[in-house]
């Protein structure tokens, strides 16, 4: 199981916030598999939806 997690900021919209979690939900899948991402990970790294 993959999982990308996201927390909300007062400057975020549904789309945003949605955004980042697929980001980071991509970042999971393609750093292992069976993980969790935080969003704030996955935008340092170096790792980006294919």
């Amino acid at each position: 199981m993959s999982i990308g997690a996201a927390t909300v900021t007062q400057e975020d919209t549904e789309q945003s916030l949605f955004h980042k979690a697929d980001q980071a939900l991509y970042a999971s899948k393609t750093g292992g598999r069976n993980r969790v991402t935080l969003a704030a990970e996955a935008a340092s790294s170096d790792i980006k939806p294919s």
